[in-house]
C-alpha cells in the first residue's frame, strides 16, 4: 500500500506555574529563571495550575534528583504521582497503571507522538521505549478530559516532553548526570545544546544497566537489564514565532523477565520526526502546529540466551521477533476569535502494522535421516531466515475540536469542552478477521478560580476505545467470551472533579472520579484464557498536600484510592491497587537538602481471582506493607550537585498487589501456582549531576 503522509498540529500546551511560598517566593522565581541554579530541595516539582495550565494537568520535572532512586523504568518513575502504580515483570519495563487502568486505556506520548509496543505478551510495552532522563518534563491529564491527543485514552494521557531551546545569542549548554547504586546499578546521561537566534542543535544520550536485584530476604530475582538511547535534533528559528525541527533517534536494550520463560535480547527502536510550529499568525490564528513521524520497533525474545532453559522446554530452543511500524501525523490550529476564547481544531492519523516470526530448534531432530528439506530448514534458531508475517494492521483517522470559553470578564470562571470523531479500520490477516468502527468522544468541564485560594473544576467526559492488538490476540471463543466478530469497543462515561488550593505556606490538591463503563474489556486467565465485554463501575480519589513549616523545614503527604465493580458478574473489578499513602519531611538550607519518606500500602482484599488485563491478573489478597527511604543532596557550586540515598531502609521483604506471577511455570500457567515478584531489598545509591 502507498504510505499516507499526514500532518499534524498539537494543541497549545501552555506552560504551568510553580507555587511559591511567601518566605522564599522571589528566590524560587529566580531559580526557575536560571536553569543552572535548580535548588536541591525542589527534587520533585508537581504543578497543578489555575489559568496557564489546564485544570486536570500535572507536571513533573524528570532530571531533578529525587527519592526514591532515580528510575530508568518509566512506569516506576510515574509512581511518584498519586494515582499511579507499576506492575513489575522484572527489573525494568514495568506496566504503568493509572486509577486501576492500564494498557491502551492510558495514552503514552513522547513529544506528541503516541507510542506502541509489538510483543503480544507486552514484553516491550510502550514505556519500554521511554528513557525518563532523555526528557525534561512529564505532563499528565487524568480521565477523558481531553480529545486532542487521540482516541480511547480513557484513563488519561501521559506525555514526556522536551522544552524548545531558546538562544538569544550564540551559546552552548550541557546537562549530564551519572549514578551508581546497589545491585550493580550504573547510569549515565548527557545532553549538549548549541545554537543562536536562528539555529539550534541538540544531541543527547542515556545508558543504564543493573544486575539482578535481591529482595529483603536476600533472594535473587531474575531482573537484570542493559539499555541505551541516543537522539539528535536540528531546529531552524527564523524568528521568535517560527520553528522547523528535524529530529531522530535510536535505542536498544536487553532485559531479564522473572514472570516468564523468555527474556528480551533486543529492544530496538528507530524513529524520525519533522515538525513545524508557527505562533501569532494573525489576530485570530494564535498557533499552528504540524508534524509527521515514523518509527520501527524491533523486539527479539528467546528462552536460552540470558537464562538456563527450564526443564519444561525439554531442550527446545525458541526465539521470536515481533516488530511494529508506526506512521503518524497531526495538524492543529489554535484560534482566538475573542479575548481569552481559545478554539482548537485538529486532524490526526496513524497506522500501526505489527509483524512476527518465530524459530524453533528441536534437538531430537538433529541427524534424523529422511526429514523433508523444509523441516530441516526451519529447525533453527536463526529467526532472520524466517519470513515476517503481518499479525495486525490498524489505521485511525480522527478529527477533534476543543473550546475554552470565559464566563466572566475577569476570566476566573471558564467553560471547556471538546468533541472527537474517529474512524478505525483493523485487519488481522493471520486469522482473516477485520473490523471497521466509528468512535465518538467528548467532554465538558467547568473551571473556577477563587482569588487567594486556588481553583476548582468539574467535568463530564465520554470516551470510546477500540479493542487493541493484545485484546484481539487473546480471543478464544472456543473456551468463552467474545469472538473476533462480536468483540465491541469499550465505552466510558466519567465525572471528574477536584480543586487545587494555595494559602500562604500551605498547598493541597484533591481530585476524584466516578465512571461507568459499557462493554469494558476483561481478560480471563484462569481456569481458561479468553476476553469478554462486561459492564463496570469505578471510582476513586487522589490527594496531596505540602506545608512549608519554616524557611528550612517542609512536609508533604499524598493518598490514592480506587475501587471497581464488575456489574455483569457482580464481583470486584480486578487489578485495582490498594489504598496507598506517602508521608515526607524535608530540610533544605542553602545548598544542603535532606529528606525522609514513608510509603505505605494497605491490605487489598477486593479481588476477582484469575481475571485482569493483558498485563496481569488477580492472584489473591495481599497484605499491607510500608517502606522508608532517605536521601540527601549537596549543591557544591552552581550547576554541580551530589545526591545520595537509601531505599527500603529496613530491608523489608514484600511484593506489590499489582505484580506479575513469578516463573518457574509457563507464563500465567494454568497448572503451576504463581507467586508475586518481590520488590528490591535495601538499596544504596549515589548520583552526581552537572549543568552548564
Amino acid at each position: 500500500m502507498k504510505k499516507t503522509i499526514f500532518c499534524a498540529l498539537l494543541p497549545l500546551l501552555v506552560q504551568g506555574f510553580q507555587a511559591a511560598w511567601a518566605e522564599e517566593g522571589s528566590a524560587a522565581r529566580k531559580r526557575a529563571a536560571d536553569e543552572e541554579d535548580a535548588a536541591p530541595q525542589l527534587a520533585t516539582v508537581v504543578v497543578q495550575g489555575r489559568r496557564e495550565t489546564p485544570a486536570l494537568q500535572t507536571q513533573v520535572e524528570t532530571r531533578s534528583a529525587r527519592q526514591p532512586l532515580q528510575s530508568a523504568d518509566a512506569a516506576r518513575f510515574l509512581t511518584r504521582m498519586p494515582g499511579f502504580a507499576a506492575l513489575r515483570k522484572g527489573g525494568g519495563n514495568s506496566e504503568a497503571v493509572l486509577r486501576g487502568m492500564s494498557g491502551s486505556r492510558l495514552g503514552i506520548l513522547a513529544d506528541g507522538v503516541e507510542l506502541h509496543g509489538s510483543c503480544w505478551q507486552r514484553m516491550d510495552s510502550p514505556l519500554s521505549y521511554i528513557y525518563p532522563d532523555a526528557y525534561e518534563q512529564v505532563t499528565l491529564i487524568k480521565g477523558p478530559q481531553s480529545v486532542s491527543h487521540g482516541a480511547g485514552m480513557s484513563a488519561g494521557v501521559v506525555e514526556f516532553k522536551r522544552r524548545r531551546p531558546v538562544f538569544e545569542q550564540p551559546g552552548i549548554r550541557f546537562d549530564g548526570a551519572a549514578l551508581a547504586g546497589s545491585f550493580g546499578r550504573n547510569d549515565q546521561m548527557a545532553e549538549v545544546l548549541a545554537g543562536d537566534a536562528q539555529w539550534y542543535g541538540r544531541v543527547g544520550a542515556t545508558r543504564s544497566e543493573s544486575q539482578s536485584y535481591k529482595d529483603g530476604a536476600g533472594l535473587r530475582v531474575h531482573s537484570a537489564w542493559r539499555r541505551w538511547s541516543g537522539d539528535a535534533a536540528l531546529g531552524w528559528t527564523p524568528d521568535a514565532r517560527t520553528l522547523l525541527e528535524l529530529a531522530g533517534g535510536a535505542s536498544d536494550g536487553q532485559a531479564d523477565y522473572a514472570d516468564r520463560h523468555s527474556d528480551a535480547t533486543r529492544l530496538h527502536r528507530a524513529w524520525w520526526k519533522l515538525k513545524l510550529e508557527k505562533q501569532a499568525v494573525s489576530p485570530w490564528v494564535k498557533r499552528i502546529d504540524a508534524f509527521i513521524h515514523h518509527s520501527h520497533a524491533d523486539h527479539v525474545m528467546d528462552n536460552y540466551s540470558m537464562r538456563t532453559i527450564h526443564p519444561s522446554w525439554e531442550g527446545i530452543l525458541m526465539v521470536m521477533n515481533p516488530q511494529n511500524k508506526l506512521d503518524q501525523g497531526r495538524l492543529s490550529v489554535d484560534l482566538e476569535p475573542a479575548k481569552n476564547v481559545i478554539w482548537t481544531l485538529g486532524l490526526d492519523r496513524q497506522r500501526v502494522r505489527t509483524f512476527n516470526r518465530m524459530a524453533m530448534f528441536y534437538p531430537e531432530l538433529v541427524g534424523v535421516p529422511g526429514l523433508p528439506p523444509d523441516v530441516v530448514e526451519r529447525n533453527t534458531t536463526d529467526y532472520r531466515r524466517i519470513e515476517l508475517q503481518k499479525y495486525h494492521d490498524v489505521t485511525k483517522t480522527g478529527a477533534f475540536t476543543e473550546l475554552l470559553w470565559p464566563l466572566n470578564a475577569a476570566n476566573t470562571q471558564r467553560l471547556a469542552g471538546g468533541a472527537r470523531l474517529d474512524r478505525v479500520e483493523m485487519e488481522m490477516p493471520s486469522v482473516k478477521a477485520a473490523s471497521r468502527r466509528t468512535l465518538r468522544s467528548g467532554f465538558v468541564r467547568y473551571e473556577r478560580d477563587v482569588p487567594q485560594w486556588g481553583s476548582f473544576y468539574a467535568g463530564l467526559g465520554h470516551s470510546q476505545r477500540f479493542p487493541d492488538y493484545w485484546e484481539y490476540m487473546w480471543i478464544n471463543e472456543r473456551v468463552g467470551g467474545a469472538s473476533y466478530a462480536s468483540l465491541r469497543p469499550e465505552r466510558l462515561t466519567q465525572l471528574d472533579a477536584g480543586f487545587a488550593m494555595q494559602r500562604g505556606r500551605w498547598s493541597a490538591q484533591v481530585s476524584g472520579f466516578y465512571g461507568r463503563s459499557r462493554d469494558y474489556l476483561l481478560f480471563h486467565w484462569r481456569p481458561a484464557i479468553f476476553v469478554e465485554n462486561i459492564d463496570a463501575r469505578q471510582f476513586g480519589l487522589e490527594a496531596q498536600a505540602h506545608a512549608q513549616i519554616t524557611p528550612a523545614w517542609s512536609a508533604g503527604a499524598s493518598l490514592a484510592w480506587v475501587r471497581g465493580f464488575n456489574l455483569t458478574r457482580h464481583t470486584s473489578l480486578p487489578q485495582r491497587p490498594p489504598l496507598t499513602a506517602t508521608l515526607e519531611a524535608r530540610y533544605a538550607q542553602g545548598g544542603l537538602s535532606a529528606g525522609v519518606k514513608l510509603l505505605a500500602a494497605m491490605r487489598q482484599k477486593h479481588i476477582d481471582y484469575g481475571t485482569g488485563g493483558v498485563d496481569g491478573f488477580d492472584q489473591g489478597p495481599t497484605p499491607g506493607h510500608a517502606t522508608v527511604s532517605l536521601d540527601a543532596s549537596w549543591q557544591i557550586r552552581r550547576g554541580l550537585t551530589f545526591s545520595a540515598g537509601i531505599d527500603n531502609l529496613f530491608n523489608r521483604q514484600y511484593s506489590e498487589h499489582l505484580s506479575a506471577g513469578a516463573a518457574p511455570g509457563t507464563p500465567r500457567s494454568l497448572v503451576e501456582p504463581l507467586s508475586r515478584l518481590n520488590e528490591p531489598g535495601r538499596a544504596f545509591w549515589l548520583r552526581v549531576s552537572y549543568r552548564y
